[in-house]
């Protein structure tokens, strides 16, 4: 095969591969927007629904995997799920906030308050002057 030719299968590959990561973010997106309007079960069937939801960001995938089961009161899942984000994806600059706030909740809401209060703590200080440094209050 001409090395043209290979290129040029390499770039559709890519470009579908791309597309398919991108059109799992938006999905991933709107079911974060369904849990934030108290929509849960419609959440996770639009979640179930989601084709390779870890093609962008595993990270994301794993955070809202957390945010539905929270939602759900299924607390230890939750944790559990914003414990991977924060122990396997630590570098990630949109998750590992996220992922270490609800942590603080799910601590919050099941009577954990040390916790929760060291993890605002740790929000405060990692995440000045942002909207987890802000949100930290809802978790003292």
């Amino acid at each position: 095969m001409k090395r043209s030719v290979k290129i040029l299968l390499a770039t559709i590959l890519f470009s579908a591969f791309f597309a398919q990561a991108q059109d799992a973010a938006l999905e991933l997106k709107a079911v974060l927007a369904l849990i934030d309007q108290n929509k849960p079960a419609e959440a996770a069937r639009a979640f179930a629904a989601v084709k390779n939801p870890d093609a962008r960001s595993p990270a994301m995938a794993e955070f809202v995997r957390g945010r539905i089961a929270f939602a759900e009161k299924k607390y230890p899942e939750a944790l559990q799920h914003f414990s991977n984000v924060i122990v396997f994806h630590s570098r990630d600059p949109e998750w590992m906030p996220a992922a270490t706030f609800y942590e603080g909740k799910v601590y919050r809401k099941t009577g954990y308050l040390v916790a929760a209060l060291n993890i605002a703590e740790e929000l405060e200080l990692a995440y000045p002057d942002t909207v987890w440094s802000q949100r930290a209050t809802e978790l003292k």
